[in-house]
């Protein structure tokens, strides 16, 4: 039973990916990177996308606490898969978990599937 739902909330993920860029193409919404970010203009303001994405997808707005950690350190890789909700304390955390790993070689592990985040831990594993 568990295991069906986790397929369901996937399946709905992918549908949801797949929705967020029929969104942006049906109302030509403007992209742009800009410092290492993915922005998109609306309302005549670059908001991040993986902010508008989230919001989108919760379907309420983030607070200014809410800070947004790429699981796989990819900046431009804004999959709700990808996006995890935190704040402060857990971003600093998890970025010095990072540091003393070694960003370059988790980035590669990351890569390869050798490491993953944990969602239970909240910390890579």
């Amino acid at each position: 039973m568990l295991l069906m739902h986790l397929n369901f909330k996937e399946q709905l993920k992918n549908e949801f990916d797949y929705d967020w860029e029929e969104l942006i193409d049906v109302f030509k919404l403007e992209r742009k990177k800009m410092e290492q970010y993915i922005y998109i203009k609306y309302n005549d303001q670059w908001i991040p996308e993986h902010r508008l994405k989230i919001e989108f997808f919760l379907q309420q707005p983030l607070t200014n606490n809410d800070l947004i950690h790429h699981i796989d350190l990819n900046k431009e890789n804004n999959n709700i898969h990808n996006l995890l909700i935190v704040d402060i304390n857990q971003h600093t955390n998890l970025h010095g978990q990072l540091r003393r790993m070694g960003h370059n070689l988790i980035k590669l592990f990351l890569k390869n599937n050798l490491i993953i985040y944990n969602d239970l831990y909240e910390k890579y594993i």
